[in-house]
């Protein structure tokens, strides 16, 4: 399909977390000895998911596959642009996007550093058609490692695995 999303294969993490919190906070002690984000990262993330719930319940797309989180912040904590993909080593919760009261059980997070503000909604547009298309959540939901992830990332989106 070949969507024009920056992501590289460094970029595809594993995490365990017990809670947002906690997932949160590893993935900014990633990020931040990375040089891709500011200190506050973490916090101004969970901050806003709390704010604003970011997770997509995919299963009217494809019912028993993966359900995915979109987690982003305001560009003065990020260094870069680009998207984190996030395989949770056990699912966590977050609230729906669409329905706050929802609570959804999120298994991948495609986290948005955007150091540029312009550039969001064309990110968004490129990840929802990636979720869109055909076998891309039955594949991904099939994943085991960082590497599954990058092989199947390597068939849907512009990327290459090395």
């Amino acid at each position: 399909m070949g969507l024009p999303l920056d992501i590289q294969e460094n970029d595809i993490l594993s995490i365990s977390a017990a809670n947002q919190k906690q997932l949160f906070e590893r993935l900014g002690e990633i990020l931040e000895q990375r040089g891709e984000v500011t200190d506050a990262f973490s916090e101004a993330i969970f901050g806003r998911e709390q704010q604003f719930p970011t997770a997509l319940d995919m299963q009217p797309l494809f019912a028993g596959g993966p359900n995915i989180a979109i987690p982003h912040t305001e560009p003065a904590f990020c260094k870069t642009k680009k998207v984190v993909v996030v395989r949770l080593e056990q699912p966590v919760d977050f609230r729906n996007m669409i329905n706050p009261k929802e609570i959804i059980s999120v298994q991948f997070l495609f986290a948005i550093l955007n150091d540029n503000p312009s550039a969001q909604t064309n990110i968004l547009a490129n990840l929802m058609d990636l979720f869109k298309s055909e076998h891309f959540l039955e594949r991904l939901g099939q994943t085991t490692s960082a590497h599954d992830v990058c092989q199947v990332l390597q068939q849907y989106a512009n990327f290459e695995c090395a």
